[in-house]
């Protein structure tokens, strides 16, 4: 909340220098000023926002999902009581800046930099008449998109234009689950993190309103396709109640799976099967697993944005 208040206060800033020295232009000199643009080189800096929303299909949210059915069918089983669910992964913030470059009338460059994030705490309290298990999950999921991007304006009106673009980014991603499980007074944490890199593309259409000679406010709708793969990092148990050492393993390969959490036949889970998520080196061929293949964690998704362009080029001219 801090981090977004600075950022607010910082755009709000910007607005206020760029507009205060083109208060007193008519609407004449705008337009003039606004042709003379068309022509030549022009650069500048776009800074946006927003709250992006996963869209598709999304390993975390399947293995969320699976778990919260296996939960519910034990507790009818069983004769458990349970409290609340495993959330899935929504809505996120992006906040990036791009570098702009415009060479011919119409079509302009952008070069561009963000930092997306999606993460999801949520806590499960499962009761039964011998014990009571807590159980807390919190899947992180960040990257730092490095953008190329090829934009075309098309002119409304004196003061507006629209903008398509679309293009290419190289994601420097990092993917965390942190899960925390409670029986009665012994507690665990378990943590799995890896990197990894990916190629995206995105695209968009804006709303660029020109206030002022030097900036303008942009408003607009965009969408990314991107996915985390050959996620392999480090996965660590610590056992916060007993005299154990943290138990770390290296170079550990994250899996979707579909596992049998029955005993045999005659339990009354026989026959299901419930999504998740698991870690090994090699693929797991284990039995009670089934559909075992890499796991994949989709950062794809659609937002509504807001920002502003600072045309850097109309300073000097």
């Amino acid at each position: 909340m801090r981090k977004f208040k600075l950022v607010t206060l910082v755009v709000l800033s910007l607005v206020v220098f760029f507009s205060i020295p083109q208060w007193g232009q008519t609407e004449q000199e705008r337009v003039d000023i606004y042709k003379k643009e068309a022509n030549g080189f022009n650069f500048g800096i776009k800074l946006f926002g927003n709250m992006s929303h996963l869209i598709g299909k999304h390993d975390v949210n399947e293995a969320h999902k699976g778990w919260n059915n296996l939960v519910n069918d034990s507790a009818e089983a069983w004769g458990e009581s349970v409290d609340g669910q495993l959330k899935t992964l929504g809505f996120g913030p992006f906040f990036g800046g791009e570098l702009t470059l415009s060479f011919i009338p119409h079509f302009t460059i952008g070069l561009g930099v963000g930092y997306i994030q999606f993460t999801k705490e949520s806590t499960v309290t499962i009761t039964d008449p011998w014990s009571t298990m807590e159980f807390t999950r919190k899947p992180k999921i960040t990257a730092i998109p490095l953008t190329l991007s090829l934009y075309y304006n098309i002119p409304l009106g004196k003061t507006l234009n629209a903008v398509v673009g679309a293009g290419v980014g190289y994601y420097l991603g990092k993917f965390q689950n942190n899960i925390h499980e409670r029986f009665d007074d012994e507690g665990i944490a378990i943590l799995f993190e890896a990197d990894s890199n990916s190629i995206g593309f995105h695209g968009g259409l804006d709303l660029e309103l020109n206030i002022s000679r030097t900036m303008a406010l942009v408003f607009g709708v965009s969408g990314r396709c991107v996915k985390l793969k050959d996620l392999m990092g480090t996965f660590s148990v610590d056992w916060e109640d007993a005299p154990y050492d943290t138990y770390v393993v290296p170079d550990q390969t994250l899996w979707y799976v579909e596992e049998d959490y029955s005993w045999g036949e005659d339990d009354p889970l026989a026959g299901k099967w419930y999504a998740g998520l698991a870690t090994n080196d090699e693929k797991p061929e284990w039995s009670f697993y089934r559909n075992v293949r890499k796991a994949k964690i989709s950062m794809s998704s659609i937002a509504l944005q807001i920002g502003i362009l600072i045309r850097l080029s109309q300073l000097f001219k």
